[in-house]
């Protein structure tokens, strides 16, 4: 898939972190610059990273960032269009029939599973040794899922790059970025907006608070709803659909329509656990359920006991 690059999609506006952007400027800059030096070395003038965090931080718009900073074409291998080998095969022929591109395998860790091993990486490398004037990123949500060995290294995917959650600074960012600019119309004398046409500060701070937890597609998310809103001049409702969004993002589970990444993450420890192991935690809980109820019924007894003979003052 290859989309043309709108106006407003400039890497200054991607808000990031100080040390993720410094990453994907570096992997960007290196690549430029080694053109020359790869081919006097004789080796193919090629970059590759892993991408790899929870959905929605923004993995697939930082290969799109290298992209735009490169000022080249970026086209994206989706892995459900990646159903064998052939299919495989066949994208990736298609993905290098011209240099100077940005190719991004999205969930590369399902497009690894659908084939055998020898497979993949024989068309993976077959790919990556013969193009030159390429840059590819394999992303993924479940570097777990990756034999790292046999990934990383020196010709295949060159280094991991780590998408994380957004935190409270860059969370910040990203509401003054987004979201502040749509207060700017709404007028001073309305009620409801404390501070004239600014986001005062203390409803900013909340927002940076409530929001924990959101990663930056839900941001994206919220600034088409203050975008839609605006638009409709409803922006006095800004603050109440953005309070019910992130109210609805807590019963939301995974961003791909799935379950979630700590839900999944622990039915995988459960379904690699010996059978044998669950049953003697499982005995063991019976066993300390059971001490309990006889802990409880002889402090009952004995209570009762000292309460007849005069010992206690008050019934147990």
């Amino acid at each position: 898939m290859q989309f043309p690059w709108t106006d407003h999609e400039v890497p200054e506006r991607l808000v990031l972190s100080a040390g993720l952007r410094a990453e994907l400027d570096r992997l960007a800059s290196m690549f430029s610059a080694g053109r020359d030096q790869a081919r006097a070395l004789r080796i193919p003038w090629t970059s590759s990273a892993c991408f790899y965090g929870p959905s929605g931080t923004g993995k697939s718009a930082g290969s799109r960032y290298i992209a735009r900073k490169l000022g080249w074409p970026h086209l994206t291998i989706p892995a459900h269009q990646i159903l064998d080998a052939h299919f495989f095969q066949r994208a990736m022929a298609d993905a290098a029939e011209e240099s100077g591109r940005v190719i991004a395998l999205e969930n590369i860790d399902q497009m690894y599973e659908r084939m055998e091993p020898e497979e993949f990486f024989s068309i993976f490398d077959f790919a990556i040794e013969r193009a030159e004037g390429f840059v590819w990123i394999g992303t993924t949500r479940h570097a777990a899922r990756l034999p790292k060995s046999q990934f990383v290294r020196p010709g295949r995917l060159e280094r991991m790059v780590r998408f994380d959650q957004p935190d409270a600074p860059l969370r910040r960012a990203l509401w003054i970025e987004l979201l502040v600019p749509h207060f700017s119309s709404i007028d001073p004398g309305q009620e409801g907006q404390a501070q004239g046409s600014e986001l005062d500060e203390a409803t900013l701070t909340e927002l940076v608070a409530r929001s924990e937890g959101l990663v930056h597609a839900h941001f994206e998310e919220l600034r088409r709803i203050s975008a839609r809103l605006r638009t409709e001049g409803r922006q006095m409702e800004l603050l109440g659909e953005a309070e019910s969004f992130m109210n609805d993002q807590i019963l939301t589970p995974d961003r791909t329509g799935g379950i979630s990444d700590s839900t999944r993450l622990l039915t995988e420890r459960l379904e690699q656990s010996d059978a044998r192991t669950l049953m003697a935690a499982m005995d063991m809980a019976d066993v300390l359920k059971r001490i309990m109820k006889k802990v409880v019924a002889d402090a009952f007894e004995d209570a009762q006991t000292r309460y007849s003979s005069g010992d206690a003052a008050t019934p147990p």
